[in-house]
């Protein structure tokens, strides 16, 4: 009870207790002044020494007992109004039990009442009905029975106790699914059909859609965020990228060399190697490398093929790695650097971006070691993209250049990140 409830109650119970001593003062008044008036007029009466006859004897007599009755009634009624005003006014609310508030209708109850009793007496219990979506109002679930309780505006279950004063609001449910909010947005604006460099991507206009809970049905769309365009990266970061594995030899030796470097790398992955080892492809998922789809088989020719064939190669090779590692990727790279716009467009229904390169070591043509790196070298710049080979033959040249690589590329102040990495362009609110 709050302190204001406790003050009014003092208030009305002091009113009450001065109401009830005024009204038994009046009533011994008012009894004591008709026995005297009654003895009085006795005496009077007797004084006259009139002779009275047998009749007029029985009429006096008659009428002081009326008179003795009629006072007698006045202290009755005085107590009788006296207790009626006084339960009237304790039962003012405020004075009495929790209030409950349900369409308009105020229930009192004693002290220390839960919030079930007080819904029993306002004849309030949980509905059962049908749940509809919100949009189509299509069944989705019947004999629903839901009943939200707020006591002085706080979640309260039917069990909560309740004190005087307290303000119980039931919510009884429309039999319409709630409706949430829900973002969309996509990561690929702004890019270009072939990335041949790091790019920063950007963004669709980010949209707020209010969805039914349980449907995901759209009651409204509105645009909460402008649309970001992609940004090629122009600081000093290069990314590794190793074609045709897995291989059981030369993969687990590049990944050693990552993991004692600390730099991340992404593996453009052969469909039938994939298959073929499938522990390796996870051994890459588990050091948080970047899996990349390169066809089912490697098939250098893709151009020549039909819009179906293409399909194929690039969704076997992508299933391939959800079979093996149990995620999807979102790129793919051309077997020999391979293009059309049907190659295009067969990744991009796929979800892929295309990775392409800036700068093709040519390791697979095995030149010497020294010259491999200076080859690499001579064309790094800032958001490089390096093709080097970890599968599809001997690859001793590329492991034994690895580690001198990125020492170098350290020295000269870059630093090493995937595709994948890249952080998106910031919005304009975000000052970037």
């Amino acid at each position: 009870m709050g302190p204001e409830a406790v003050r009014r109650r003092r208030r009305i119970r002091t009113r009450v207790r001065h109401g009830l001593a005024h009204a038994w003062r009046a009533l011994r008044g008012v009894a004591a002044g008709s026995g005297r008036r009654a003895s009085t007029g006795d005496q009077q009466a007797h004084q006259r020494r009139v002779r009275p006859s047998v009749v007029r004897s029985r009429i006096r007599v008659a009428v002081i007992d009326r008179r003795r009755r009629k006072a007698s009634l006045v202290p009755i009624g005085l107590v009788l109004a006296g207790v009626i005003a006084g339960v009237t006014l304790l039962s003012l609310p405020g004075s009495s039990g929790p209030l409950v508030t349900v369409d308009g209708r105020r229930v009192s109850l004693p002290p220390r009442a839960t919030v079930a009793e007080v819904l029993r007496s306002a004849h309030v219990s949980p509905p059962v009905g049908s749940l509809y979506s919100v949009v189509t109002h299509r069944l989705l679930s019947a004999n629903r029975s839901e009943l939200r309780v707020q006591v002085d505006g706080r979640p309260a279950t039917l069990a909560s106790a309740l004190r005087s004063g307290d303000h119980v609001q039931v919510d009884e449910p429309s039999g319409v699914e709630p409706v949430v909010p829900r973002y969309l947005f996509s990561t690929s604006p702004g890019l270009p059909d072939v990335e041949r460099t790091l790019w920063r991507p950007g963004r669709s206009a980010l949209e707020l859609d209010m969805v039914g809970s349980v449907s995901g049905e759209v009651r409204s769309r509105s645009i909460a965020g402008p649309p970001v365009t992609g940004q090629p990266e122009g600081t000093k970061v290069v990314s590794l990228t190793f074609d045709d594995g897995p291989d059981p030899l030369w993969t687990p030796a590049v990944l050693s060399i990552l993991a004692d470097e600390h730099v991340p790398g992404t593996f453009c992955l052969v469909g039938i190697h994939v298959q073929a080892h499938p522990d390796l492809v996870r051994s890459e998922l588990a050091q948080h490398e970047t899996l990349c789809d390169h066809t089912l088989d490697h098939d250098e020719h893709l151009d020549r093929a039909s819009p179906g064939r293409i399909a194929r190669e690039i969704d076997a090779g992508a299933d391939a790695i959800v079979g093996a590692a149990g995620v999807q990727t979102s790129f793919y790279r051309p077997p020999g650097g391979t293009l059309s716009p049907a190659i295009i467009e067969a990744a991009h229904q796929r979800g892929l971006r295309v990775l392409f390169w800036t700068i093709d070591s040519e390791d697979y043509l095995r030149p010497a070691p020294g010259v491999l790196l200076q080859r690499i070298l001579a064309g790094v710049r800032p958001g490089a993209i390096i093709l080097l080979h970890d599968g599809g033959g001997d690859r001793s040249h590329t492991v034994a250049i690895l580690r001198p690589l990125i020492d170098t590329l350290r020295a000269q102040g870059y630093g090493f990140t995937t595709p994948a990495a890249e952080q998106p362009v910031a919005t304009p609110q975000q000052g970037a």
